[in-house]
């Protein structure tokens, strides 16, 4: 099983003038370097948390159907999920063959009511499930501990100074109630 960004975000987590404030940039010139470090910042916290913050698009690709598939979360959609069926062909499965089954903190693809996987040819990469996950669309809607941290490590990472790392480290036990525990 694989997990694979297909796309990523276009939209970051915190917006670039708040970015800009924290670092005390006045102009523009400053923002590619900016947002390197942001979109870095929050690739950390999604390796901390296991969620994806900014809505992005993931395949999920096995070798076959497990009992369940646990995808990237949170799930917002499914877009497909596709399989090479047992006589080697390419299928797309019906909406209504799966469903959504979600905790607080993990979402998991399941057959559908009185439903069960189809049978998969025998070969790597035989199921490709797509999904769009995210918390947010947009830096409004994240979560104020995300971008707590964010605005503290970049500011951390434009001007390293050993007295960031109380409250770093006091921003990141924040993150700790949006964690996933798989």
């Amino acid at each position: 099983m694989t997990e694979k960004l297909k796309t990523r975000s276009t939209e970051m987590p915190i917006t670039k003038e708040l970015a800009r404030a924290a670092v005390a940039a006045d102009g523009e010139e400053l923002d590619p370097l900016i947002e390197t470090f942001v979109r870095g910042i929050t690739a950390e916290i999604e390796h901390r948390i296991g969620q994806k913050v900014m809505v992005q698009t993931w395949l999920w690709i096995g070798d076959r159907f497990p009992t369940d598939i646990v995808l990237p979360h949170p799930v917002r959609s499914v877009v497909s999920v596709k399989f090479i069926d047992a006589a080697g062909i390419m299928q797309t499965l019906d909406p209504a063959d799966y469903k959504l089954v979600g905790e607080q903190y993990e979402t998991w693809l399941v057959p559908g009511d009185g439903r069960a996987w189809p049978e998969t040819f025998d070969t790597v990469s035989a199921v490709t499930v797509e999904v769009i996950a995210g918390m947010a669309e947009t830096p409004e809607e994240v979560d104020p501990a995300i971008s707590s941290f964010i605005l503290l490590r970049l500011r951390e990472e434009m001007d390293p100074d050993p007295r960031n790392a109380i409250a770093i480290e006091y921003c990141a036990r924040k993150l700790d109630g949006l964690r996933s525990y798989r």
